[in-house]
């Protein structure tokens, strides 16, 4: 969702893509709705 704070963990080989995990979405146990994803880096500024 545009505004929200994000933690940046990875910047893929191509530097194409970020791995940032979603604070606000919870837990990051497997278990549930997951907080990690895969964008496309032109969505950070």
């Amino acid at each position: 969702m545009p505004g929200s704070i994000v933690k940046w963990r990875y910047v893929s080989r191509d530097g194409a893509y970020v791995m940032v995990r979603d604070p606000s979405r919870g837990s990051t146990n497997g278990v549930g709705q997951q907080g990690w994803y895969f964008l496309p880096r032109g969505c950070f500024p």
